[in-house]
């Protein structure tokens, strides 16, 4: 059996389609926003459930944080998606406070306090994504659209005060003004 040639380029051409066709991932979501636990407490938890190993989740969080201290990126309020100054970074980042303690003869001074955010105080990252679907085969695509750092907040007791979110970073050109307009 004999093929001839334009028969067979249009037999290529269909399974190219075809193929594209196959290929084609449908969106499932614009936008999805989740917290996702790094650093976890529970040692009835296999280490790398809600857990980066030690080192690399150190160097991960390091990256983005130094990354924004040096202006490398832009980072954004979580609550007005406005831009951060390199100021206000710095002070989110080393708070200094002032109290007033008495002493023992009964006179007030004023003390600063400074405290230092820990690299291992941020034991969350909430995503921003877009996920697409491929409907023939359920292959899953998320794009990272932004990264927020969240940090653990302790009493002085131990207990856990609750979760600050600190600074959104976003890898998309659109945002943050794409989270203003939908917030109008």
């Amino acid at each position: 059996m004999k093929f001839s040639a334009p028969l067979f380029v249009l037999f290529l051409l269909l399974a190219s389609c075809h193929s594209k066709n196959a290929s084609k991932q449908q969106l499932v979501t614009e936008r999805i926003q989740y917290d996702v636990p790094i650093s976890t407490h529970d040692p009835e938890l296999d280490w790398w459930v809600r857990n980066i190993e030690g080192s690399k989740r150190e160097t991960f969080v390091k990256q983005i944080v130094s990354a924004v201290e040096d202006g490398k990126v832009k980072a954004y309020d979580f609550f007005t998606n406005s831009e951060f100054t390199k100021e206000e970074i710095k002070n989110m980042l080393c708070k200094v406070d002032t109290l007033t303690v008495e002493r023992f003869d009964g006179t007030l001074v004023d003390t600063a306090v400074k405290k230092e955010l820990q690299l291992k105080d941020i034991c969350r990252m909430r995503f921003l994504e877009e996920w697409s679907i491929n409907p023939k085969t359920l292959e899953m695509q998320k794009r990272v659209l932004g990264i927020c750092p969240i940090a653990e907040k302790r009493a002085e007791n131990d207990s856990i005060l609750g979760y600050q979110p600190l600074f959104w970073v976003f890898f998309d050109a659109e945002y943050p003004n794409k989270l203003k307009l939908s917030n109008q």
